[in-house]
């Protein structure tokens, strides 16, 4: 099969460092490369001379607004830049000059079975172009931005008038889902809809002795990672934490960086637990996991929350987690069961969830994060890519 992915949402050069960009669909297209033939045409907003000081806009004239091919871990990719003013829509022009480029790069020759577009704007756009050119079948992967960009009215009615064009669309998560279908007006039955979550990668499980070693580890050490921002709710944990932090050894490790740190150092301080708060600052995707496997519970109450993939690795590492009621993890941590859940603004809640979780005895504890484990194991990408193909009726 030949499959075509379409993004905003993708490396931009290799190796380019996962704390500045997802690599989330290079998963889902790096699984498909073992068996099919997979180009991903990278889609680069490049911003005109006139914006060149700003950081950004000069950082990406001086080294991507090239056009360019490289590969990465089997799959090929085309970088292609495409024209953009701040707070301006891509120009209908640019979307055409762009379409024509990517046919160009993916040859006249190729027949593409399956083209999917992650991030509407401008990928839907432009790939409803390539896969009439090539008559191919058109899926849309509907991520967080998307419900936002998809909330004005004008833009509603640019998607929906493509929709017919659009075989399928994949949300991926359930919230993207219903606040979708709560605006959709068009045509389409239940058949050309579906929600696939992104995953994890088969190593980040533990194994068996891994697994046993947690279960009979002492609870002492929570975790905590994610951008350093109001959304996070990071000041909730820190205020929980700080109730039940003194007379003890328990420690609460802080990773990510952002805008709210300073202010929640202050907290630390004020609240009395500033010598168990350990801030450890921005670390890769690889010393996350590391500390998450060393770690006891991992708690974020984050809120608004789409889906929270780090909840999942996590689950992954062997921590009782915890996460938000009513936001994009519900459902996929079944409160008592896998995890446990949590009022995003409550400090009383989420000071009595931490203490069940680090008082928990031996024959709970066991339960909890075996049921985790295989939600984990359930949600790994050579899995999810599977059931995105079944979910858009593709076999192979």
């Amino acid at each position: 099969m030949n499959i075509i992915f379409i993004t905003t949402l993708y490396p931009a050069f290799p190796n380019q460092s996962r704390m500045e960009m997802s690599y989330a669909v290079h998963y889902f297209a790096q699984e498909y490369a073992k068996q099919h033939e997979v180009t991903v045409i990278r889609l680069f907003p490049s911003y005109p001379s006139l914006f060149n000081a700003f950081g950004k806009a000069r950082r990406a004239k001086k080294i991507l607004q090239h056009e360019d091919k490289f590969d990465m871990d089997g799959v090929s990719v085309c970088r292609i830049p495409i024209r953009k003013y701040p707070k301006i829509d891509y120009f209908r022009q640019d979307v055409i000059e762009v379409s024509k480029r990517a046919i160009k790069c993916l040859g006249q020759d190729a027949a593409p079975d399956l083209v999917i577009c992650d991030i509407l704007n401008p990928s839907i756009y432009v790939g409803e172009r390539i896969s009439k050119h090539f008559k191919s079948k058109l899926v849309a992967s509907l991520h967080n931005s998307d419900k936002f960009y998809l909330q004005k009215n004008k833009n509603r009615l640019k998607f929906m008038a493509i929709e017919d064009h659009i075989e399928n669309i994949i949300f991926r998560s359930t919230v993207i889902e219903t606040a979708f279908m709560k605006m959709y007006k068009g045509k389409k039955d239940a058949t050309a809809f579906a929600t696939v979550l992104f995953g994890i990668q088969d190593g980040d499980l533990l194994s068996e002795q891994e697994f046993l070693t947690k279960i009979n580890k002492p609870m002492k050490e929570i975790v905590v990672a994610c951008s350093l921002i109001e959304l996070k709710k990071v000041n909730v944990l820190i205020s929980a934490f700080s109730r039940i932090s003194s007379n003890s050894d328990y420690i609460l490790r802080v990773i990510g960086d952002g805008p709210e740190k300073m202010r929640l150092m202050e907290l630390a301080v004020l609240a009395g637990c500033k010598d168990q708060v350990i801030f450890e600052g921005q670390k890769s995707r690889e010393d996350v996991l590391r500390c998450m496997q060393n770690a006891d519970v991992f708690a974020m109450v984050s809120s608004p929350e789409t889906f929270g993939l780090v909840y999942v690795e996590a689950m992954a590492k062997g921590c009782i987690t915890i996460g938000s009621r009513g936001e994009g993890i519900d459902g996929v941590i079944v409160d008592g069961l896998n995890g446990y859940l949590c009022s995003p603004d409550s400090v009383v809640e989420l000071e009595q969830v931490l203490k069940k979780a680090l008082q928990i005895d031996i024959q709970e504890k066991e339960a909890i994060l075996s049921c985790a484990r295989i939600t984990a194991s359930e949600m790994t990408y050579k899995k999810l890519a599977i059931e995105l193909l079944n979910k858009v009726e593709i076999r192979g």
